[in-house]
């Protein structure tokens, strides 16, 4: 959900900001990482979890509850597993997608023998949007229309609290994938402005291609408790498409059973990189749903720790900084 130009990576130079603005740019890397999950234009419809409450500012850090164990009751195989069916999506498929990223953060720097610069940072980012899948190839969507109808960022920084507007909420867009390109339309058939198109196409980044998801699904069926490598590399390929500049350092995918239609996993996510003159690490930790009769992604929620340090060898500026990260998606058919 992070502006495209925002978290371009390198493109991004601690140098070139003032202390209270680099705890903006660290946030936006939280919120490009935290891009990697949101579930995307290429998926079906499915009905939702409950979003988690929004948080109001920052607070004390606190670890993630432990998950609850799930019931498995009625949904196994006669084999003791439970099975999954792949169900690719279906033109004229409709659905509302909710988003929400949060993040909080504490970070001091410190230059040279100068004293450290502190600031405490809190951000949220909210989004809503329709979709319709418009044309296929095989398992894959090759065109949508997406109609964003509420997308909001609130930051806090040092008591003072500031809106983000964004130039996509109201808007309609025509994504389609051809011949390795992706073109944003406008509802006319013009092109999209540059910067909203980069924008609505980041958050599509399998548009043309199988969802890692529904394509790594296993054929056979599962038992509760049993790891899942086919959907530790899906998750590894949903982050190379939606955050390309924070390498997975670790993930772990677990069955953990069922809740109605769907099937629930227990993730774990390290997600690190150096780039001077900081080092940081992200730990997640959550649940993804999954239905059982279509494969399809259903939400998820997921938190953990942010960890920020010195990269090896700078000598000019010193690094501190801690903070979480929250994620959280719903999809309900329309």
């Amino acid at each position: 959900m992070a502006r495209s130009s925002d978290v371009s990576g390198p493109g991004v130079r601690w140098s070139r900001a003032e202390p209270a603005a680099q705890s903006r740019l660290i946030a936006i890397v939280w919120l490009g990482a935290a891009g990697l999950l949101t579930a995307a234009c290429d998926r079906g419809p499915a009905p939702t979890p409950a979003l988690p409450a929004a948080a109001s500012g920052p607070a004390a850090l606190v670890a993630p509850a432990p998950l609850a164990p799930v019931a498995s009751a009625g949904a196994a195989t006669s084999t003791g597993g439970v099975a999954f069916t792949r169900q690719p999506p279906k033109v004229g498929d409709r659905f509302v997608e909710q988003m929400t990223i949060e993040t909080q953060l504490q970070l001091s720097t410190r230059k040279g023998d100068g004293p450290p610069q502190k600031s405490d940072l809190a951000t949220r980012e909210a989004e809503t949007r329709e979709e319709q899948i418009l044309a296929l190839s095989g398992d894959a969507v090759t065109k949508v229309q997406v109609t964003y109808t509420e997308r909001t960022e609130v930051m806090k920084e040092g008591g003072r609290e500031s809106k983000t507007p964004s130039p996509l909420a109201g808007r309609t867009y025509v994504l389609q994938a051809r011949d390795g390109k992706t073109s944003v339309l406008t509802p006319a058939g013009r092109p999209a402005p540059t910067a909203q198109a980069r924008q609505v196409e980041s958050s599509c980044p399998h548009l043309g291609r199988p969802e890692p998801i529904l394509a790594g699904m296993p054929g056979r069926p599962l038992v509760p408790g049993e790891k899942v490598p086919e959907l530790e590399g899906a998750l590894r390929a949903e982050l190379a498409g939606r955050a390309k500049d924070m390498p997975v350092s670790a993930a772990a995918v677990t069955f953990a059973g069922v809740e109605g239609d769907d099937g629930l996993f227990d993730v774990t996510l390290e997600l690190s990189k150096e780039e001077r003159p900081m080092k940081y690490t992200i730990a997640l930790r959550g649940r993804l749903r999954v239905s059982r009769t279509a494969s399809q992604l259903r939400g998820f929620a997921l938190e953990g720790p942010m960890t920020i340090g010195t990269a090896a060898g700078e000598q000019r500026t010193k690094v501190e900084g801690q903070g979480t990260l929250k994620l959280a998606s719903r999809r309900q058919p329309r």
